[in-house]
């Protein structure tokens, strides 16, 4: 769909259709179209967002991969969406592709730590019991 498409939708009232049709065509987050086609309905233009550089190439991709492989997967969704100005779902995306190219697991889960001590006791067990 065009621009002048996605126009006469917000002209017509169809903001919510417009506001679709502007993320498909865009790919964008929910926030940026709705502000674009709501600075449209005020008398400004339907202008298309930015397009951002590829996390692997971004002048910042150093201080996501550093809380990647921090583990703290949350603050960097939230960098990425801060300096790109993506949407949730497409920074959350960007970060686990970034995390599957350093080699970091992607949902480790909060189980992880508690399975992995019970296997560790259980060995233990397992030898102590063996040697009596």
């Amino acid at each position: 769909m065009s621009d002048a498409e996605i126009e006469e939708l917000a002209r017509s009232g169809k903001k919510i259709a417009a506001i679709k049709a502007y993320r498909e065509r865009h790919r964008c987050g929910l926030k940026e179209a709705k502000d674009a086609i709501d600075g449209f309905l005020h008398g400004g233009p339907v202008l298309a967002p930015l397009r951002r550089t590829d996390l692997n190439q971004s002048a910042t991709s150093g201080q996501i991969d550093a809380l990647i492989r921090g583990g703290q997967k949350i603050e960097a969704i939230k960098l990425y969406r801060e300096l790109h100005g993506d949407g949730l779902k497409e920074s959350k995306e960007a970060v686990e592709a970034r995390a599957r190219d350093l080699g970091i697991a992607g949902k480790s889960g909060c189980m992880a730590l508690p399975l992995g001590l019970l296997a560790v006791v259980s060995l233990w067990v397992a030898l102590i019991m063996g040697h009596r």
